[in-house]
C-alpha cells in the first residue's frame, strides 16, 4: 500500500495518489509503502529512477543496516523495534532520500509512522526543512523507541533477579538466556545504526545540509545511551547466572551433606545389624532375654552421639 503526502507551495501537508503526483506542484514529498511490491517501485520510478539493487532490498526485507549512495539519492536501512505480546521484534525500515522525496519502505504497518501522519503540526514544519529533516525526525523515532522497549527489558531483568533468591523455578535459567540472547541482539543492531548514524554527521554526504548534522549526532547520542543499557543489563543477568550456578551448587552441596550425614550414621548400625544377621550356631547374646532391646538401645545411641559429635564439629 502506498501513501503519498506532498507539502504544498503554501506549507500545508496533502495526501495525494501517487498517479497525482506529477500534476501537482510541491516543495517535499513522502511516500511510505507498506508491505512492498516490485509493481510499487514501478510506479515510483516514474518520478525518481531508482536502482534495482535498492529495489531488491526493499523487497527481500533482511538487508542489512547501511547507507549507500546513489546517482539521485541517499539508501538508508535501519532497524527499529517493536514490544508486543512480551516478545521482541527487530523491524526493517528501508529509506530512499534525495533532494526533495523521501521513501520510506516497511513490511508492516508502522505505529510511529502513523503518528507523525495524525500530527499534521510536527510533519509540517518537518518537511519545511527540508527532506533531510524529514529522514532525521523519521530515523530518531525510531531510534527513540528503544527506550521504551528497554524499559520493559529492565522489569524483565528485575524480575530475574528477584526469582534467584526465591523458590526454584525450573524456567528461570531458559528465560535468563532468552533475555540474553535478546540483548546480544539489539547490541548488533544499535552497534550497525552506530556506524551508519556517524556517517550522516560527516559533511561530505550528498542531500544532507550543514544544518541537520547536529540533530544526527544527538541521535548519535541517544544510540550511545541504548548500548550502555545493553551492556548494564548484560552485566546483570551475567551476574544472575553465575548466582543461579552458586545457589544451585550450594543446594546441592546441602543435600550430599545430608545424604552423607545419613550414610555415615547408618554405616556402624549396618555394621551391628548385620554381625547378628549372621547365622553361626554359637553366639551368646542371641540367648539374651534382653539383647534384641539393648541392641536396639545401643544402635540408638550409637546414631545420637554421632549426631551430637558432628554438630560440635560443625559439620551440620
Amino acid at each position: 500500500m502506498i501513501k503519498c503526502f506532498i507539502l504544498t507551495e503554501n506549507s500545508k501537508i496533502k495526501k495525494i495518489n501517487l498517479t497525482d503526483l506529477k500534476k501537482s506542484k510541491y516543495l517535499q514529498v513522502w511516500i511510505d509503502i507498506t508491505s512492498p511490491k516490485k509493481a510499487d517501485f514501478d510506479k515510483i520510478n516514474k518520478h525518481i529512477h531508482i536502482h534495482k539493487l535498492t529495489i531488491e532490498d526493499c523487497l527481500k526485507r533482511d538487508a542489512s543496516i547501511k547507507l549507500e549512495h546513489f546517482e539521485n539519492y541517499n539508501f538508508v536501512v535501519i532497524k527499529g523495534i517493536k514490544y508486543k505480546n512480551s516478545k521482541i521484534k527487530l523491524r526493517e525500515i528501508d529509506i530512499i532520500q534525495s533532494k526533495n522525496i523521501v521513501i520510506t519502505s516497511h513490511k508492516e504497518p508502522n505505529e510511529l509512522f502513523e503518528k507523525l501522519i495524525k500530527d499534521k503540526g510536527i510533519l509540517t514544519d518537518t518537511m519545511k526543512k527540508g527532506s533531510d529533516f524529514l529522514l532525521h525526525h523519521l530515523v530518531d523515532l525510531e531510534v527513540d523507541n528503544y527506550f521504551p522497549v528497554l524499559s520493559n527489558i529492565d522489569k524483565k531483568v528485575l524480575k530475574i533477579e528477584d526469582q534467584l533468591f526465591k523458590k526454584s523455578d525450573p524456567n528461570l535459567l531458559n528465560n535468563l538466556f532468552i533475555l540474553k540472547r535478546e540483548l546480544l541482539n539489539i547490541r548488533r543492531t544499535t552497534m550497525a545504526l552506530k556506524d551508519v548514524i556517524s556517517l550522516l554527521t560527516k559533511r561530505n554526504i550528498p542531500f544532507i545540509s550543514l544544518r541537520v548534522e547536529a540533530y544526527f549526532r544527538d541521535v548519535f547520542d541517544h544510540l550511545i545511551s541504548i548500548n550502555n543499557l545493553i551492556e548494564d543489563y548484560r552485566g546483570i543477568l551475567s551476574n544472575a547466572l553465575e548466582v543461579h550456578f552458586s545457589l544451585t551448587s550450594n543446594k546441592m552441596n546441602e543435600v550430599m551433606q545430608v545424604l552423607t550425614i545419613i550414610a555415615t550414621i547408618m554405616m556402624p548400625l549396618t555394621l551391628i545389624t548385620g554381625i547378628y544377621g549372621m547365622n553361626f550356631r554359637y553366639m551368646p547374646e542371641l540367648t539374651w532375654k534382653y539383647a534384641y532391646p539393648l541392641t536396639l538401645l545401643f544402635m540408638l545411641l550409637l546414631g545420637v552421639c554421632m549426631l551430637i559429635y558432628f554438630k560440635k564439629k560443625k559439620w551440620i
